[in-house]
């Protein structure tokens, strides 16, 4: 189980997070929903532990998430974190060496996951001369090239066309069960926002809404209408 105790964070006197508490389970997909500054991506940088709470603590498996150094996550913020001078290849051959991954692991999952987004023919070229769009892809598989147990994604489906975001939907419906990764879908925690509920309920288990900076509400999908949904999203 993944949960948050008590979480809040601020800056300065302003509390952009205060008093979170929710609870994840395993295979559990939830999604964030929100307007803008009511602390979805500072949510989320908490879970990638991105910053440090001000005040309580996030808990995996009763261990606080910062101790448990052994466990993988894997995140896609706004910023892509890659290296733009250098070919799709040398960033996802770059950041799998950072978790240990074999060389015949790294190869068969670059090749798979290359092939599944579709640019798997661009893996030679550099990221500058890219689309936003095939960024935003590499992004993707960066955050899951080394199979992690919590996979965190802020608006993913921003700078994606409509092809990729019914590929990426049917992603998340399926917790990314790729062959060449080893954990199942019912082995992992996934979080991620976005501010279209359309997407949002067709993809996701659970929904949490905040609004700011507290979550005004958490449930099972169905359990709230999009009446209502839109209500607390809007404040």
């Amino acid at each position: 189980m993944l949960e948050t105790v008590n979480i809040g964070k601020r800056y300065g006197k302003i509390w952009v997070l205060k008093e979170i508490n929710l609870t994840i389970e395993r295979g559990e997909i939830l999604v964030l929903l929100g307007s803008n500054g009511s602390g979805k991506t500072s949510l989320l940088n908490q879970f990638g532990m991105v910053s440090k709470p001000s005040e309580g603590e996030i808990l995996l498996d009763g261990e606080n998430i910062r101790e448990s150094v052994s466990r993988s996550l894997g995140m896609v913020p706004h910023s892509p974190f890659l290296y733009y001078s250098l070919s799709i290849r040398e960033n996802l051959d770059f950041y799998s060496s950072l978790f240990g991954i074999t060389k015949k692991e790294k190869d068969e999952r670059i090749n798979e996951l290359s092939a599944v987004f579709d640019f798997f023919n661009f893996l030679d070229r550099p990221l500058r001369h890219l689309s936003e769009g095939l960024v935003k892809r590499v992004s993707i598989v960066r955050s899951i090239i080394h199979d992690p147990e919590i996979i965190l994604m802020d608006e993913p489906f921003v700078s994606l066309d409509r092809k990729f975001v019914e590929l990426l939907m049917g992603m998340i419906r399926r917790g990314f069960d790729f062959d060449c990764l080893n954990r199942s879908p019912k082995e992992r925690f996934f979080v991620f926002s976005t501010h279209f509920l359309e997407r949002a309920s067709d993809v996701s288990s659970k929904i949490g809404i905040l609004d700011k900076g507290k979550l005004v509400a958490l449930d099972d999908v169905g359990a709230l209408k999009n009446e209502e949904i839109i209500e607390l999203v809007n404040g």
